[in-house]
């Protein structure tokens, strides 16, 4: 059976933007309908090109984990769909890439299920439609941002058509108390930040980008100076604002999804 080259492309720009992937998560994101070894041979090849590595994960037989190598990962970054999205480091060997990959399963693993349940539920959540680690400023410093393990675009479709957005962190029971409070404390400071509105015209001087901390419109399509405007804010319903403003992302869909 011919395999499209379209999804080869989505495959190795969804490597791109999560770093890491199974087979099966990428099976789910991209080819639901078909079988299993279908993506793996797709995968077999990509690593033959050049443009896959792969490493077995720890304790899980000959279950295997990819990522882009620095072949894949230059091609990767010149994709539309991914333009002003940051090339994650490369793992510097595959014992690096082994110690990193319990948690960015599970945050994959995250993304996949928001995906099939959008599916299920006639919703739109497409595999990219969530931006691992997007560095979102509201203060100066390091304490001045929060960093979520994700940044989830979902478009309800009932009983109307609305776009929301979450913060998303996997919990793996792998942080700290305090550290866990002290990120709390971030995205509630991040909750209550009400950053300038934008004229019909250019930005505001003292307009801030919540993502990348420029001082005026960065034109990358991570910043929320392009993404749309609903918000879903929490115990409040759905939001919206003028085109332009800079909406806050009000809610932290938080969830234990396995690993190591």
């Amino acid at each position: 059976m011919a395999m499209p080259p379209e999804v080869d492309h989505q495959v190795v720009a969804a490597l791109f933007q999560f770093r890491m992937a199974t087979a099966e998560q990428l099976r789910v994101l991209h080819t639901p309908g078909a079988g299993p070894e279908q993506m793996r041979r797709r995968l077999r090849r990509l690593k033959g090109e050049g443009l896959v590595e792969e490493v077995v994960l720890p304790q899980a037989g000959k279950l295997r984990a990819r990522f882009l190598t620095e072949h894949g990962s230059r091609i990767a970054a010149t994709f539309p769909e991914l333009e002003g999205v940051s090339s994650p480091p490369l793992p510097g060997d595959k014992s690096a890439a082994r110690l990193r990959l319990g948690h960015i399963l599970a945050v994959v693993r995250t993304q996949v299920a928001f995906v099939a349940g959008a599916r299920a539920a006639g919703d739109e959540c497409a595999p990219l439609d969530f931006l691992p680690e997007a560095h979102h400023r509201y203060g100066e410093g390091t304490a001045g941002a929060v960093i979520p393990d994700g940044l989830l675009r979902y478009v309800s479709t009932r009983p109307g058509r609305a776009l929301n957005r979450a913060f998303v962190e996997v919990d793996r029971a792998t942080m700290s108390s305090e550290k866990l409070a002290s990120k709390l404390i971030g995205y509630a400071r991040f909750h209550s930040h009400r950053p300038s509105r934008c004229t019909s015209g250019a930005p505001s001087p003292a307009r801030t980008c919540c993502l990348c901390g420029s001082s005026t419109t960065c034109g990358s399509r991570v910043c929320c100076s392009s993404w749309p405007t609903t918000t879903l804010l929490p115990n409040s319903g759905r939001g919206s604002a003028d085109c332009g403003m800079i909406a806050p992302v009000a809610d932290s869909w938080a969830g234990s999804h396995g690993g190591g």
